[in-house]
């Protein structure tokens, strides 16, 4: 049993002193650091990604505040009340006379207000009509 047991540790020293042990703690950290370098380049690419997007946000929200300060700016002014007054509520100074413009609307010829199936059937009472004097010509 003691030859056992020697043969293991001689086994285990030979191993020991050779290269096997030292190159494979080399692969086993160049694995280790190339999956942490890896990953945090990943990890900082993504980041810069999701900056990016958030600043262009951040600009298209500033533009929309800045246009939105703008009308109310704008809503606030006189000018803008009276023409809404006008527009909106049919209102007119005291010494106006309103006028009111009536369009009418052009008179549609029958065949366009009919449905699209309506119209197919009168083309379609056409082509029959058409088909059966060609008949009669071909008999006659």
């Amino acid at each position: 049993m003691e030859t056992n047991k020697e043969e293991t540790i001689s086994k285990w020293k030979r191993l020991k002193d050779s290269n096997t042990i030292k190159v494979f703690i080399a692969i086993v950290l160049v694995c280790l650091f190339i999956y942490f370098f890896v990953y945090q380049t990943l990890s900082f690419i993504q980041l810069r990604y999701q900056n990016s997007q958030l600043n262009e946000e951040l600009v298209e929200l500033r533009n929309t505040n800045e246009i939105l300060k703008q009308d109310i700016e704008k809503i606030q002014t006189n000018q803008y009340i009276e023409e809404t007054a006008r527009e909106r509520l049919g209102m007119v100074k005291t010494n106006e006379t309103p006028i009111q413009v009536i369009e009418e609307k052009p008179y549609k010829m029958e065949e366009e207000a009919l449905a699209p199936e309506r119209k197919m059937n009168i083309y379609m009472d056409e082509w029959y009509k058409g088909l059966i004097a060609w008949f009669k010509e071909e008999k006659g």
